[in-house]
């Protein structure tokens, strides 16, 4: 199981990297944030490797611990985000990087076991507006349901 975690944990701080590649500000964290969510079929098997991980860590402190590690370490890459986007004027002073971090880190755990658990329940354009709607960089314009919904 433990190595099935370390598999899931190194895809996705690639995948964070490669998507982070040559964008710049909120983009740039949407991006990375994109990178971990079931955008496609594909996408799936990792989730579903994660949730399998997380039923059978509970209870066993070491499973739990290495799982609390690898959370540090992707906390810690999107707090970094986070403050550089405060240095550049792009976020407000004065927030909580680490809540922010680790908010952004339960919204795509909840996209993604629910895309585990009903794939319809979340579309990729429905993934793509939470994430941006959580940024707050929501349309000035009613949104086209029938595209998101996709």
């Amino acid at each position: 199981m433990l190595f099935a975690l370390e598999r899931v944990s190194e895809n996705l701080i690639e995948d964070m990297k490669a998507y982070a590649v040559g964008r710049q500000g909120i983009e740039r964290l949407e991006q990375m944030i994109f990178s971990a969510l079931p955008f496609e079929a594909r996408g799936i098997p990792g989730w579903q490797v994660w949730v399998a991980f997380l039923g059978y860590a509970v209870g066993r402190e070491t499973l739990v611990q290495e799982h609390r590690k690898r959370y540090d370490f992707l906390r810690q890459i999107i707090c970094q985000e986070l403050a550089e986007l405060q240095t550049a004027k792009l976020i407000r002073d004065g927030l909580d990087l680490t809540l922010e971090a680790n908010a952004l880190i339960a919204l795509v755990d909840g996209i993604g076991t629910g895309v585990v658990i009903n794939p319809e329940q979340f579309r990729p354009g429905q993934q793509r507006y939470l994430v941006q709607r959580h940024n707050g960089n929501i349309p000035d314009i009613t949104p086209n349901w029938d595209i998101i919904w996709k």
